[in-house]
């Protein structure tokens, strides 16, 4: 098995294991609707960039179906919105170039891009429509209610995942900053 497919599984495995355990054990709610910070999403931007669409896509995948399994509330419209969210960040990974050495501080704009077009279309546009199809949810509340889950997503994933993918960006950069 090759190196670099080894690095992959590990971070996958360690991407879907932070991801569950943060769903699962950290709350921090928002004071309105039910909501909290889901501080999960972070880990999920943050391993996506990393690793690329692939991996984001099995941690949000399996991520999302051990968190909803666990809580005893399994929505499959999350858990694919959770995967394509995954999947769409992940192809900002060529971009950032974090594992490359290549990193620029100044690719956090491109991720705070794909991760707010990925929130838009998960959050707003994708779990209203499966909710409506395998639920036969009312679409109008339905709607409101994952706009604002949206929102949370798009918070945590910009502000943690993005001073991850700095973090790590910085010590796997090959060139002094400076």
């Amino acid at each position: 098995m090759k190196r670099t497919t080894l690095i992959y599984i590990i971070g996958m495995v360690l991407g879907t294991a932070l991801f569950t355990v943060l769903a699962l054990f950290v709350n921090l709610p928002l004071g309105f609707a039910g909501l909290r910070a889901p501080f999960e999403f972070g880990i999920l931007a943050a391993f996506a960039a990393v690793f690329g669409p692939a991996p984001g896509m099995v941690i949000g995948f399996l991520g999302g179906l051990l968190a909803g399994i666990f809580r005893g509330e399994l929505w499959w419209s999350e858990v694919l919105a959770t995967m394509f969210m995954g999947t769409m960040i992940g192809f900002c990974q060529r971009m950032l170039s974090i594992g490359d050495g290549g990193f620029e501080p100044r690719g956090l704009i491109t991720y705070a891009g794909f991760t707010a077009a990925a929130s838009v279309l998960c959050w707003v546009l994708l779990c209203p429509a499966l909710d409506l199809f395998l639920y036969h949810l009312d679409f109008g509340s339905t709607f409101v209610l994952w706009a604002l889950c949206g929102a949370a997503v798009l918070l945590t994933a910009l502000v943690v995942g993005g001073l991850l993918c700095l973090a790590c960006g910085m010590v796997c950069r090959k060139k002094p900053l400076l």
